[in-house]
């Protein structure tokens, strides 16, 4: 006779299948009674019929499902994107056409001027077109225009500049998925982050202060590029405090989003700070992504690395990012006493503009957000509502001069719409936990009432080659040596 004890699995042995689990939980025979093919015949009135194969669990601990969190992934992703692309009018974007609206119509020069700056080997330089003369890229952004100057060489002009213009948006879905995932919150969060991109794209309440899709059809295209980085590098800096790897990327991306433009860069900079003040916290506080747990929960939080090799691997990240852009960044901090004010006043009807009608659902879910956040002591949710907030401070307290402070407005909103989206990701994960809990708990009492059923089933022909039916639930159950299965399947669930 199989016992429990005798069921006890090492670390290296077979899963036991699910009629030897079952046949452990049932009761011994009595000594006396015949065995094998000499038992007599099972009353029908006690015994369950036997399980057809057809419907006996596989023994197996991976989930049939799994490769559903992927597939909706790619499919919220590829909709946000092809939603954008739908309503910019794919077919028009591969159209040798002169595009237009707002600055667009000035822009479009300049990377057609930078392809002959190329062939004598600058980058920047002087442009004879406007003002009888000016300093070109000196005291603009670069490097989204050197893609658009490069691809012109290899398609239609038009049709790169187009794409470059473009870029930015398309790229945002992908960026705020990347950051949660490189944050490393639980799905679903980076996927429903990436939804949550799609309403910021279409943000009506501004139209040209860069981000949205009326910005960058009005000649933000820069700003946009640059946001999307920005994000991105949000989410490598990340890694780089909290465990050391990705410092190259982190690097490179925080140099290719200066270079797009100074005003998300200033934010990826800003992020930067708060990451690594956040390390500098007491380790008790114990702030962290990768759980979903209230702060009185006592189990313990990991802890950082040594605060010393945190701030040098901060610190030379951000440097080599500021060095690689120094080519750039220097001349225009240095020149600055040659560059023309616009001359715009700045906006002063703040209520107005940080929390415009149109916008009170995703301003009320990012409160609720900044509640989750102390709760559980989010890392990335302390983050964005600090970003949040220095923006919308930032705006606010702008002193009049070039910095024309409603281009600050954009940098308040992704961080909303950010922290809605880590909000929506939150409250999914505790209902999916709370469904698996009322069916653990559906489950417990089912193999309750089973096993004192069991306990009346006359012993005679008790064993003889019947099984008793599982219920009949939509996985494979977890197979645990001396108890019936669970329901809670580790693979199953890991992306609940």
């Amino acid at each position: 006779m199989t016992t429990h004890d005798d069921q006890a699995l090492g670390p290296g042995s077979p899963s036991p299948s699910f009629e030897t689990v079952l046949d452990a939980a049932a009761p011994p025979e009595r000594s006396g009674q015949p065995s094998g093919p000499d038992r007599g015949a099972p009353d029908p009135g006690t015994m369950l019929g036997p399980l057809e194969p057809a419907s006996r669990p596989e023994p197996t601990g991976r989930c049939q499902f799994w490769w559903v969190p992927g597939a909706a992934t790619v499919l919220v992703i590829v909709g946000v994107i092809a939603v954008t692309l739908w309503q910019l009018h794919f077919s028009l974007l591969f159209t040798e056409t002169t595009t237009t609206g707002g600055d667009t119509g000035a822009h479009i020069a300049l990377p057609a001027y930078l392809q002959t700056l190329l062939s004598h080997g600058h980058i920047s330089g002087w442009d004879p077109g406007w003002y009888d003369g000016y300093s070109l890229y000196t005291f603009y952004f670069a490097l989204p225009d050197l893609f658009a100057a490069v691809g012109g060489w290899i398609i239609p002009y038009d049709i790169a500049f187009k794409l470059i213009t473009v870029l930015g948006s398309v790229l945002l879905p992908i960026c705020a998925w990347a950051c949660g995932r490189l944050f490393r919150l639980r799905p679903p969060i980076p996927t429903v982050m990436a939804a949550l991109t799609l309403p910021f794209l279409f943000d009506y309440t501004f139209t040209i202060y860069g981000g949205n899709l009326f910005s960058t059809l009005a000649g933000e295209y820069a700003y946009s590029f640059s946001l999307s980085l920005a994000i991105l590098f949000l989410g490598l800096f990340s890694r780089v405090v909290r465990g050391g790897t990705s410092r190259g990327w982190a690097s490179i991306v925080l140099a290719v989003c200066i270079l797009s433009h100074i005003i998300p860069g200033m934010l990826a900079l800003a992020g930067a700070a708060l990451l690594v003040l956040i390390e500098l916290l007491p380790s008790r506080w114990g702030f962290a992504d990768d759980q979903v747990k209230p702060f009185w929960d006592p189990t313990p939080r990991p802890r950082v690395n040594g605060r010393g090799l945190m701030l040098w691997r901060a610190g030379s990240t951000v440097a080599i990012g500021l060095l690689l852009s120094g080519w750039w960044l220097v001349p225009f901090g240095l020149r600055q006493s040659y560059a023309t004010s616009m001359g715009y006043a700045n906006v002063t009807t703040y209520l107005g503009l940080l929390a415009p009608e149109a916008d009170a659902w995703v301003l009320a879910i990012a409160g609720l957000a900044l509640v989750l956040t102390v709760i559980l002591k989010s890392r990335f949710g302390l983050v964005m509502s600090a970003l949040g907030a220095v923006s919308a401070l930032g705006l606010v307290f702008d002193p009049q001069g070039k910095l024309y402070n409603v281009r600050l407005l954009p940098l308040w909103f992704i961080c909303a719409y950010l922290m809605a989206g880590w909000a929506i990701g939150i409250t999914m994960i505790v209902a999916a936990q709370w469904w698996r809990r009322a069916r653990q708990a559906q489950w417990t009492e089912a193999t309750a009432v089973a096993t004192r059923t069991d306990d009346q089933v006359p012993q005679r022909g008790a064993r003889t080659g019947a099984y008793r039916r599982a219920p009949s639930w939509r996985w494979p159950p977890t197979r645990t040596p001396g108890s019936y299965p669970s329901p809670a399947s580790p693979s199953c669930s890991r992306w609940l």
